[in-house]
């Protein structure tokens, strides 16, 4: 019966509404050595103890876990390659639905919260050159952790490459 509820679980996490002005929405991170549910539940079990994890939904499949965070609250991304490692699997990347502003200051772009509080720093590339700078905009980005995340200083924050961008109506 597990499965069945992973299925349901991450089904409804990929149906998730528009996400609210500056928040984390998800986290996928893809992972190998998934074989059966018994791998699922201690790799649910390590990403759960996570801080800011709501939900966990495992893929077996696709061997893909998605982990929402709980209200308001933000999943540290640079946490979960070694909550994978953790629980015996190898982490292959990270990637993450957000909603913010795209602020740039010294010539560095970051992802903002609706608190002003910065989420990522945002990589140069052909997604991030279609903002203009100064915009008030709030944008629904999709992104892939550029490693090496796990071995970043506490404090700094990971570095995300935009794969897309789409303005929402919300402007903060």
């Amino acid at each position: 019966m597990l499965p069945n509820r992973i299925t349901i679980t991450l089904l409804a996490a990929l149906l998730s509404a528009t996400p609210a002005a500056g928040q984390l929405v998800d986290l996928t991170v893809r992972v190998d050595g998934l074989t059966c549910m018994f791998c699922a539940f201690s790799l649910e079990k390590s990403l759960k103890s996570l801080d800011g994890v709501g939900e966990v939904a495992i893929d077996i499949e696709t061997g893909t876990a998605v982990l929402t965070p709980t209200d308001q609250a933000t999943i540290a991304a640079t946490a979960v390659p070694g909550a994978v490692d953790n629980a015996g699997f190898t982490p292959r990347g990270v990637r993450v639905r957000a909603s913010g502003r795209i602020e740039f200051q010294d010539s560095q772009a970051s992802l903002v919260d609706s608190a002003g509080q910065a989420l990522f720093r945002l990589a140069a590339n052909e997604v991030l050159a279609g903002i203009k700078p100064g915009d008030e905009t709030i944008y629904a980005i999709t992104g892939d952790i550029v490693p090496p995340a796990a071995d970043l200083p506490p404090g700094t924050l990971p570095k995300l490459a935009l794969t897309a961008a789409e303005a929402t109506t919300g402007k903060s």
